[in-house]
């Protein structure tokens, strides 16, 4: 692959609010040649068996990071994997072209880490990973419900500036305390306010905003 030495990590996924940090047995570096967004993404580095290659960033939650993947390895043994503090949490071998992937950020600091890791034999395909176009979207600031007859009034703040280019939100609702959150509508990015229907007196419901 074609490296880019005058490009750093951060500009290589797209989000220069990253903090990116890259170790291992060899460095994830930037790249022009496999690209999904923008003519550039990241690629891990050159390894042999039994190693591995790393790049990570921290996320202050709540929010959803979203990026996306590619890998070309071993199918079964060598592969992406992606752990949030530690914990895994996705993973992609053999050939997978670019996907798109989200995950879900719980409030306060989490670290998000890829991984390109190799077993203790063979190789297969290009034998690395890649990532591309990572977004993080915080979720909206101080949500608050006032409850009416059969309804609720929700209203928030919205998240940072910086944090995305912000297109609309979603509104889900809970209609128990363990119940699933499911979408019961959308606003538009200069909206920050939803009237939430149908509800039964003397119910207690939860709901969640998202960013998108």
């Amino acid at each position: 692959a074609t490296t880019a030495p005058t490009m750093t990590l951060a500009e290589s996924l797209d989000n220069l609010a990253l903090a990116i940090t890259t170790g291992g047995n060899a460095l994830w570096a930037p790249q022009v040649v496999v690209t999904y967004f923008d003519g550039d993404a990241a690629q891990s580095g050159v390894i042999t068996d039994s190693q591995s290659s790393y790049l990570e960033f921290s996320v202050t939650g709540p929010g959803q990071v979203a990026a996306y993947w590619r890998v070309d390895s071993e199918s079964g043994f060598d592969g992406l994997t992606r752990r949030l503090d530690g914990v895994w949490s996705d993973s992609i071998t053999g050939f997978v072209d670019w996907s798109p992937r989200s995950l879900l950020i719980p409030t306060r600091v989490h670290l998000v880490r890829f991984t390109y890791a190799k077993d203790s034999s063979l190789a297969a395909g290009a034998d690395q990973g890649w990532v591309d176009k990572v977004v993080f979207t915080t979720a909206p600031l101080s949500l608050a419900a006032r409850a009416q007859n059969q309804q609720a009034s929700l209203n928030w703040a919205p998240p940072p500036s910086w944090a995305l280019a912000l297109t609309a939100y979603q509104v889900f609702r809970a209609d128990c305390g363990t119940c699933p959150f499911s979408q019961i509508g959308t606003t538009a990015a200069s909206v920050t306010a939803y009237l939430s229907t149908g509800l039964a007196n003397g119910v207690t419901y939860k709901w969640l905003v998202r960013a998108v």
